[in-house]
């Protein structure tokens, strides 16, 4: 669909929009697997009921982590702008939410007046709104092919940076 929408006159930047938001939230489902296979890994011990599951649920955890940070740098092979861009908006949004996060402990520690407190969560929420709404500007690829390393399936046309 995303290729029909490009070659309509007008719907290229449409068709850009949708396809940064489709990596963007696979992205962002990728770093959120690797964190989650991070604190299973962290519990594997206590739960497991022997050395042996122990053992093989490490191997599992592991392997699952391996493949998404492979699948992230295959991304990151074909479409380092966008990566960038990607890696840049996921730092920005965490930090917002530690600072949301902090600003809360710090009212309820009593560090912060409940105006101080209201006053500076709204100008993090309105960041974090200015964040969401920006529309991220990368240069137009150039054709290529990149390939899925195990599965020979291609995954992507376009490689920015081999101008």
């Amino acid at each position: 669909m995303l290729i029909w929408l490009r070659k309509m006159p007008g719907c290229s930047k449409l068709a850009a929009h949708m396809a940064f938001r489709r990596m963007t939230l696979g992205y962002d489902i990728a770093r959120g697997f690797v964190q989650a296979q991070d604190e299973m890994l962290s519990h594997v011990h206590e739960l497991a009921p022997s050395k042996a599951v122990d053992e093989k649920v490490r191997e599992d955890i592991l392997a699952n982590k391996r493949d998404t940070f492979g699948h992230i740098e295959q991304l990151r092979q074909c479409f380092p702008e966008v990566i960038r861009s990607l890696e840049t908006g996921c730092t920005l949004r965490i930090l917002l939410n530690r600072e949301r996060h902090l600003l809360k402990k710090m009212h309820e520690n009593a560090i912060l007046a409940k105006p101080e407190a209201e006053k500076l969560l709204e100008q993090v929420e309105q960041k974090m709104h200015d964040l969401s709404q920006t529309p991220i500007q990368v240069a137009p690829p150039i054709p290529c092919i990149c390939y899925r390393i195990q599965t020979g399936v291609r995954i992507c046309r376009y490689r920015p940076w081999s101008r």
